[in-house]
């Protein structure tokens, strides 16, 4: 489904990823872990072309994403929630809705029908759904802008610390509704820094160092793995 092979990104000067080569299947759970800096929102900003990429191949769906602008990617289907949700404030949760259906005018989606379903995942924001977007709560924001990225009709999801700044009890709300999306048919890459909840969720993971892959495994291992728990899970 995605095959990336060789894939190098920065800004200007800095180069932050170095030959990263890795592959996701449709149906997938992957998690992406790392320090601060390791180039996880790197990765997921040069898959969606907001950041230029360098690679062998990046290749969806059969089709290149080299020298794709970020708009055509969404539209094939591969789209991102964005680390800080960056909903549109005055604009009304039905709204926000509303324009994440333009990724997926070029394929043949009915906009009613996915927000039902993104109702049906988050019920909150139908009760809310004449609310401005920037009343909401960070939680409720959230929840939005994956809803956002779900009225795109995506292939691939990527998702960008969707646990930031969020209460214990929302995060389990988000994630619960995570993984009911996979089980529909919904491939997932989660970049998060909160690495248990995240191996928790998924079943594989890579591990990024210094913008490179270091470790590449089922996250079940990963969880229980003693230099993992030292490095990025503390204590249970």
């Amino acid at each position: 489904m995605l095959d990336v092979i060789k894939l190098n990104a920065g800004y200007g000067a800095v180069s932050v990823l170095h030959d990263v080569t890795f592959q996701v299947r449709e149906g997938d759970r992957i998690a992406v872990i790392g320090s601060n800096g390791a180039g996880k929102s790197t990765l997921l900003n040069a898959l969606s072309g907001i950041v230029l990429p360098k690679a062998e191949k990046i290749n969806f769906d059969g089709k290149s994403l080299l020298g794709v602008a970020p708009h055509r990617i969404s539209r094939l289907g591969l789209l991102q929630v964005p680390e800080g949700r960056q909903v549109i404030g005055p604009l009304s949760v039905e709204e926000n809705l509303e324009l994440g259906s333009l990724a997926a005018r070029d394929r043949n989606v009915d906009p009613a029908a996915e927000m039902l379903r993104v109702f049906r995942t988050f019920p909150r924001l139908e009760e809310r759904r004449k609310q401005e977007a920037g009343s909401l709560s960070g939680g409720e924001q959230q929840m939005l802008a994956i809803g956002r990225a779900m009225m795109g009709k995506p292939k691939i999801l990527l998702l960008d610390e969707p646990s930031l700044g969020l209460a214990p009890v929302i995060v389990d709300i988000v994630f619960d509704a995570l993984t009911r999306l996979n089980r529909e048919g919904l491939t997932l890459v989660l970049v998060e820094q909160n690495a248990r909840r995240a191996l928790e969720i998924t079943d594989v993971a890579f591990v990024l160092e210094q913008g490179r892959i270091a470790r590449h495994d089922r996250s079940a291992a990963l969880l229980n793995d003693p230099q993992i728990i030292a490095h990025y899970l503390g204590r249970a």
